[in-house]
Order: structure tokens, then C-alpha cells, then sequence
């Protein structure tokens, strides 16, 4: 006999389709909320790591170099006018043979942008009669090197002189010459100094007043900025 007592119904719970799409609708909206966070804090991070790694090499190209070749002075002394050759020459001694298979950039011709939005005035290409170098190291990252710094002359037909200088200006593009070219996001400042024999962030003796608002408006501070933070990008730093 059927005993009713004893049978048990077994009864079956699920989301309906509203529950379902409710339930993935707030999925989508945290994810929208996190995701970019998330990202923009991952970007940070490989930007400080790359831009300590950049700041590494340069002060290994200073100390080695010097070491093996002298003082710069010794080759040009400061103030010495400099040509396409000498440029050329000063360049595959003191520079080429520290770098990482670099290959030399000679057919870009590059604009940078600073921070805020501005073109910045100078072109970015390799000219050795502008005592300017553009290469590229094997880990992708892109250094334009200037050489040498002008004077004004009316003696010569282009109204200016190349100077050799022992304090020369690097600007590491930290994933190649590809976008955004902007200083302080994927482009940083730093002076090499073959004299001294080491390199350090551009504006490394500016007040933390002028750097914050350098850093802001071109960009040509925010190197130092990050290496004043402790390394890292803060929640003051123009970040975009």
C-alpha cells in the first residue's frame, strides 16, 4: 500500500530570467566601477619598475663608460665646437657600446608632448650636426639623446654653434616611439652628467613647489617628482 506519510516531495529553487539579468547587470556596473582602477594601478606600477630599470642604465653608461674611456674631457672639453663628425664620434664612444644592441633611429621624426597637452618644440629625430641621437635598446625602450647645447653666433650661416656639454640631456620613452609621447606618462627627463659620472632625474636640485608645478604643466619634472615619492606615482600626480 501507498504510504503518504513516508513520501517526500522534492521540490526545485532557481533564478528566474529577471533575477539573472539583475544579478548580471550589478556584476557589470562593479566591474565597470574596478576594472579601470585596476588597470590605471597596473599601468602605474610598470611605469615606476621601467622608469627605475631606465635610471639604472643610465648611471651604469655614465660609470662604465668613463671608466674605460676617461673623462669626457679628455675627448672634448666643455664649450668645444663640435661638428657632425665629432658629434658622431663622441656618441659610438661614450654612448653605443653601453647600451643594449641599440638600433638608430634614422628615419623618425618624432613630436613629443608635454603633459598638459602642448606640443613640445623640439623635433625628435637622430641629426648629428644638431648633436641629436634617437635609438632603440632590445627591451623596447627609446632614448633621445642631446648631445651637444647651442649659442647663438652671427658668424655662421644658421645664426648658432654647437657646444659640446659634459651635463647632456636624455629623454627615455619608456615603451618606444609608440603613443601617447607625452612627458610624464610615457616620457621622462634625465641629465647624464660625464663629468660626475653618474645621472640623475632632470630638475633633481628644483624646490618641491617648482616640481609639482613642472610636473603639471610640461612635464620635463615628473621623473623626479616619482623618485621623490619613494618611487611611486601618487595620488597628487597628474596622472590622465
Amino acid at each position: 500500500m501507498y504510504n503518504l506519510k513516508t513520501t517526500k516531495i522534492l521540490k526545485y529553487f532557481a533564478f528566474t530570467l529577471a533575477e539573472t539579468l539583475i544579478t548580471l547587470g550589478i556584476i557589470g556596473v562593479v566591474a565597470a566601477l574596478t576594472i579601470p582602477g585596476l588597470i590605471q594601478s597596473y599601468q602605474k606600477q610598470q611605469t615606476v619598475v621601467k622608469l627605475k630599470k631606465a635610471y639604472a642604465i643610465l648611471n651604469q653608461i655614465a660609470r662604465n663608460s668613463s671608466n674605460e674611456n676617461g673623462d669626457a674631457v679628455t675627448f672634448l672639453t666643455t664649450d668645444t665646437y663640435v661638428n657632425e663628425n665629432t658629434t658622431k664620434e663622441f656618441f659610438e664612444k661614450y654612448w653605443f657600446s653601453y647600451l643594449n644592441a641599440p638600433t638608430i633611429d634614422t628615419k623618425s621624426n618624432l613630436r613629443y608632448k608635454n603633459i598638459n597637452g602642448e606640443n613640445w618644440g623640439i623635433t625628435v629625430q637622430t641629426n648629428y650636426s644638431a648633436g641629436r641621437v634617437l635609438f632603440t635598446t632590445m627591451d623596447g625602450t627609446s632614448y633621445f639623446v642631446l648631445l651637444m647645447k647651442w649659442i647663438k653666433d652671427e658668424n655662421v650661416e644658421t645664426g648658432q654653434k654647437a657646444l659640446y656639454s659634459s651635463k647632456q640631456s636624455i629623454y627615455v620613452d619608456l615603451n618606444g616611439i609608440k603613443p601617447p609621447n607625452t612627458h610624464g606618462r610615457d616620457i621622462f627627463g634625465f641629465e647624464i652628467d660625464f663629468d660626475n659620472n653618474n645621472a640623475v632625474p632632470m630638475c633633481s636640485k628644483s624646490s618641491k613647489d617648482d616640481i609639482n608645478k613642472q610636473c603639471k604643466t610640461s612635464g620635463s619634472c615628473c621623473s623626479e617628482k616619482i623618485k621623490r615619492d619613494g618611487w611611486s606615482i601618487t595620488k597628487d600626480y597628474p596622472w590622465k
